[in-house]
């Protein structure tokens, strides 16, 4: 589908099916190897879908790779966008950016919102920006919010995803690289 993105139809989302049919996800070391082995992308991110409670209401979320935004050329309404530097460690940055409709319909377009704290799963999260209006993250579900996959530890009820279990929990995206076609794509990813 047309995602309101840079270069849309460049874009490619992996995942890997078994014997019995089934789709799977990736694990960290399988995006970090994608991204040092793989030829034919020009840039890969990385994210995982997470879900919330914020004052009884569900929020779908992502945790995101630093390189998300610049990747899909996606700009603020308000503030920043996640930068590779918020995502360079596990844990050390607790920073979020909003969608324009969660900015719009929880927090009531305030436009001193950035630098406020939003508690997620009891932890406190700076908001450091506003996605710009029409934006709703990647998949199928409309996102209400990003923070960095580095943050996976504070929403995630299993596995530690840096840990050694490497739960298969990330989407991987790339941007396959001019002059590159999706069957020589196919035959440098398999």
């Amino acid at each position: 589908r047309t995602l309101p993105v840079r270069e849309p139809h460049s874009l490619y989302e992996f995942s890997w099916r078994d014997r019995s049919g089934d789709d799977h996800l990736s694990t960290w070391p399988e995006y970090q190897e994608f991204v040092r082995e793989n030829s034919a992308f020009s840039e890969a991110l990385a994210y995982q879908r997470t879900e919330v409670l914020l004052n009884d209401r569900h929020l779908f979320g992502q945790l995101v790779t630093g390189d998300y935004f610049q990747m899909l050329g996606v700009g603020a309404a308000l503030g920043r966008m996640l930068l590779p530097d918020d995502s360079s460690a596990p844990g050390r940055e607790s920073v979020i950016v909003l969608s324009f409709t969660a900015w719009q319909n929880l927090f009531g377009s305030a436009p001193d919102i950035i630098g406020k704290k939003v508690f997620l799963r009891g932890y406190p999260f700076e908001v450091v920006g506003v996605a710009r209006s029409g934006f709703t993250g990647l998949g199928g579900r409309p996102t209400d919010f990003w923070v960095p996959v580095t943050m996976a530890a504070r929403f995630d009820d299993g596995p530690d995803l840096f840990g050694p279990e490497h739960p298969r929990s990330v989407s991987i995206v790339g941007r396959l690289k001019k002059g590159f076609n999706v069957d020589q794509a196919q035959a440098g990813t398999t």
